[in-house]
């Protein structure tokens, strides 16, 4: 009896191994056997690889997460920053108004007062 068999291993560029099987059995080991084995390797390494991944998920979507909350609080911290500033500016704005107001009274006063003066020494 004859036992022939073959098994290849072909190693990927991510690093994972990809299990090629090419057999041809006779004798007393049956090609099922060999069959179910294998499968058996592939599902374990691939839960293995899954649980690896889904961890690795996991990890990135909490870090995402802080990183959208650090970002959110940033956020409200220069809205609040800006508002403060918008009120200020408000405040400065009216304050120019208000003393522009005054300028403009006061130029007026003294436009009358000069009015006056030019009407008495006109008349004199």
């Amino acid at each position: 009896m004859q036992r022939d068999l073959s098994l290849h291993i072909l190693l990927c560029d991510s690093g994972f191994q990809v299990l090629h099987l090419t057999n041809s059995v006779s004798g007393l080991w049956g090609a099922d056997d060999i069959e179910v084995e294998m499968k058996d390797n592939v599902e374990a390494r691939s839960d293995a690889e899954r649980i690896k991944c889904r961890s690795l998920l996991e990890s990135l979507k909490c870090a995402f997460l802080a990183e959208i909350k650090a970002i959110e609080q940033d956020f409200r911290l220069q809205v609040t920053m800006q508002k403060g500033e918008n009120l200020r500016f408000k405040q400065m704005l009216s304050n120019i108004k208000s003393e522009k107001t005054y300028i403009t009274q006061q130029l007026l006063l003294f436009q009358r007062r000069v009015d006056r003066l030019e009407n008495e020494i006109g008349r004199d």
